[in-house]
């Protein structure tokens, strides 16, 4: 068996080092070759989605992928694969994508006129309609929030429930943004205002992990709009 290892960016790598720990132990005849895709595609080919990559991919009988697109979020690669398969060209759009560090940033964006169209968390256009802001839906690129809320390692003995996050550092892709109101909502459940949180702002993927790992937050809401 032939299998293409894309480890991706994020806690990918990571997590697909330990998949290949396992993988040795249940098929140890397996072959596998790395192909890089999301930022790693960028940073080595200039694209999110290579053409070596494609073309490992297709020689294999079965992909183990990490995770991909680390400064744009997951939920945001068929915009990268889009733009690098040619299919904005096709219809005549020079489409430039641009990653913001979360929704509020990036909504400044679209009404300051820096951006003429973005992606983001649907929430954004209840929000800003609220602000007399009415902005239109063209396309759903996810069915459900992709959102993973997680507790540093030091603090998992500690939180047992939304409760225990009461006087915590909460990391969200930044101040304003749909993670942070999804963060509102949870402490609202719990019982906790805002006030008794400290919300600070650690943009997406990557930064979000090196920021509970370097334990600057106790815990992080990550994955959303760019």
């Amino acid at each position: 068996m032939k299998i293409a290892v894309m480890p991706g960016d994020g806690i990918g790598p990571e997590v697909v080092a330990q998949a290949l720990k396992a993988l040795q132990v249940v098929a140890p005849q397996a072959e596998t070759q790395e192909a890089p895709i999301g930022e790693a595609g960028i940073q080595a080919h200039g694209a999110p989605l290579p053409e070596r990559t494609l073309d490992v991919a297709r020689k294999a009988d079965a992909i183990l992928f990490g995770a991909a697109a680390a400064s744009t979020g997951i939920t945001y690669l068929p915009m990268l694969v889009a733009k690098q398969r040619g299919y904005f060209k096709d219809e005549g759009l020079d489409v430039t994508i641009a990653a913001f560090s979360g929704g509020s940033k990036t909504l400044e964006a679209l009404l300051g006129g820096g951006s003429d169209m973005v992606a983001g968390a649907y929430s954004n256009t209840i929000t800003m309609a609220t602000k007399g802001q009415h902005l239109v839906v063209v396309a759903a690129q996810v069915i459900c929030p992709g959102w993973i809320f997680g507790v540093s390692q030091k603090r998992g003995s500690d939180v047992k429930s939304p409760k225990d996050l009461k006087g915590l550092r909460i990391g969200v892709s930044a101040p304003g943004s749909s993670t942070h109101i999804a963060v509102n909502y949870i402490l609202h459940k719990a019982g906790l205002q805002p006030s008794d949180v400290s919300i600070i702002g650690v943009g997406q993927a990557a930064g979000a992990v090196a920021a509970v790992t370097s334990a600057s937050v106790a815990h992080h809401s990550i994955e959303e709009e760019t």
